[in-house]
């Protein structure tokens, strides 16, 4: 498996089946080992397989780009010039040109999706707690509207609920 995130603190690692287990299996192992793309990790294996050689450029290049501000459309288009332009995946990328811009179309982002998830959870966790005051008639919605903490789409969701 070959890796190509932000994480260049390893150049090689090796991820084990059984540690995915409470107790671990003598019957049944799988391996799998990643090799860091990062500029400066495995330059050995990239020196030697011309594909691999050739992804890191391509990755390495659209990161750098995404780091100094570039929208994921610029990025992936400014990359698949450069690398057309340097004989890197050329072949590939002019006849896939419109493909590999839709993969980047599509850009999961771990960070942003695990702090979405946490605003989801506070969110949802917030309107419970709303309901709950009402249900024990702490308070009422009138006066939770009068507050100006909560929007009248929470409200009336909070409402729906009751």
């Amino acid at each position: 498996m070959f890796y190509d995130g932000d994480d260049t603190s390893f150049e090689h690692k090796e991820l084990r089946l059984s540690d995915a287990f409470k107790a671990p299996s003598d019957k049944l192992e799988l391996v799998v080992h990643v090799y860091n793309l990062a500029i400066g990790k495995n330059e050995e294996l990239k020196r030697i397989c011309k594909p691999l050689r050739e992804y890191s450029i391509f990755s390495n290049h659209y990161k750098m780009l995404r780091k100094q501000g570039l929208s994921v459309d610029e990025a992936v288009r400014d990359t698949i010039r450069s690398c057309i332009d340097n004989d890197v995946m050329k072949d590939y990328l002019q006849h896939n040109e419109s493909e590999v811009i839709d993969m980047f179309g599509f850009e999961w982002n771990e960070k942003e999706e695990r702090e979405a998830l946490l605003e989801a959870g506070e969110a949802r966790g917030r309107l419970n707690s709303i309901r709950e005051l009402l249900s024990d008639g702490i308070v009422t919605l009138d006066v939770l509207k009068a507050s100006g903490r909560y929007s009248t789409e929470e409200l009336t969701a909070i409402a729906k609920t009751l």
